[in-house]
């Protein structure tokens, strides 16, 4: 990932974590994992749709209200290249949705891999206080 890329996670993290309080919780997004994707070109549409800010991954994890918002970002350097950054109250209530939802999880995720090439996890971050 180029530096320029790694700027705008940060300014993405900043502004929607920082600046906007969960207001289910009001507490701000202490936890983000941050995911990158290279999609088939011919699934764009559809991939922004269930990856994007209502899909249904938006769905799914909104059902927790330790859930702060995903953030679907298109790279203007890589043809076909996004980043999603996912965010959270802290990284427990994370791990136990996803453990309390393994099903789901696990059948979304297998009926979507089809809409890109690669997925990598770029990692999991805390928030520095």
């Amino acid at each position: 990932m180029k530096l320029q890329g790694i700027y705008l996670i940060v300014a993405i993290i900043f502004v929607s974590c920082h600046m906007k309080e969960n207001k289910m919780t009001n507490t701000h997004c202490n936890y983000s994992i941050i995911w990158k994707y290279k999609i088939k070109p011919e699934s764009k549409e559809k991939f922004e749709r269930e990856y994007g800010p209502r899909g249904t991954w938006f769905k799914l994890f909104s059902q927790s209200i330790n859930y702060a918002g995903s953030f679907l970002n298109k790279s203007e350097e890589e043809a076909d290249t996004y980043i999603l950054i996912d965010t959270w109250t802290d990284k427990k209530s994370y791990e136990d949705f996803k453990e309390k939802n393994r099903e789901v999880y696990d059948r979304l995720s297998a009926q979507f891999e089809n809409l890109y090439e690669r997925e990598e996890k770029v990692g999991s971050f805390d928030l520095v206080k």
